[in-house]
């Protein structure tokens, strides 16, 4: 995953890089770093961040299903 996608993905949550930090449990600077490129984004990190999404599609397409 790179700087970019990591960041696209961070947007897509809806989460500032302060939110993302604590459902993380890590700095927000190392969020801030992963997002710049400064610090390399860790498969553990990138997984993290994909689970999110894939929670949040799920989430999303069961309330549509229920409207």
């Amino acid at each position: 995953m790179t700087a970019a996608e990591y960041k696209k993905s961070r947007e897509q949550l809806r989460l500032t890089q302060a939110g993302l930090a604590a459902l993380l449990g890590v700095p927000r600077t190392s969020i801030s770093r992963r997002e710049s490129g400064k610090l390399n984004i860790s498969d553990e990190a990138a997984l993290a961040i994909r689970q999110l999404l894939a929670s949040q599609n799920a989430e999303s397409r069961h309330a549509d299903e229920d409207a």
